[in-house]
């Protein structure tokens, strides 16, 4: 499978709470994404089979990649200054 995105944009969400840093992003939907999904080998009378699963396989995938949340945790704690200068 190949995704080919035009044009990506993402928004950026952050949140602090206590010493953990919450980041979130969304993917913002882009109708010109290209999604590209070719079999590895095809057997004689699997042509008209693999071509309609991948057009389905497209389809899914196009809608769970305009529909992706994703998000990340950052923990932090307290440090003196003589830590910090040994990083």
């Amino acid at each position: 499978m190949q995704l080919s995105l035009v044009h990506l944009q993402l928004e950026l969400h952050m949140k602090e709470e206590k010493e953990d840093i919450q980041i979130r992003w969304s993917y913002i939907h882009m109708p010109e994404v290209t999604i590209k999904v070719q079999p590895r080998a095809l057997g004689e009378g699997q042509v008209g089979e693999t071509n309609a699963i991948s057009e389905a396989l497209k389809d899914i995938l196009k809608h769970l990649v305009s529909s992706a949340s994703l998000s990340v945790i950052l923990s932090t704690k307290p440090t003196d200054m003589k830590e910090a200068q040994n990083l």
